[in-house]
């Protein structure tokens, strides 16, 4: 996150350090990411963003089966 912005080049590396050797599940953390990120990147309050953050890839997790 720079700028109160998520960062595409870092979401890919998260994704890969993750899930090195499995590009399936490397692909949903990525939407996981990117789909949060910009949900939480609507907030003007970091603690709410944080919240929100946090919030999303736990539920998009569990769903996706990560």
């Amino acid at each position: 996150m720079a700028g109160g912005k998520f960062k595409s080049s870092g979401i890919s590396k998260v994704a890969t350090k993750i899930y090195p050797n499995n590009a399936a599940k490397s692909t949903r953390v990525r939407h996981i990411l990117t789909h949060c990120g910009a949900i939480a990147s609507r907030e003007t309050e970091k603690c709410q963003a944080a919240y929100k953050l946090a919030d999303c890839t736990t539920t998009l997790s569990e769903k996706l089966k990560l």
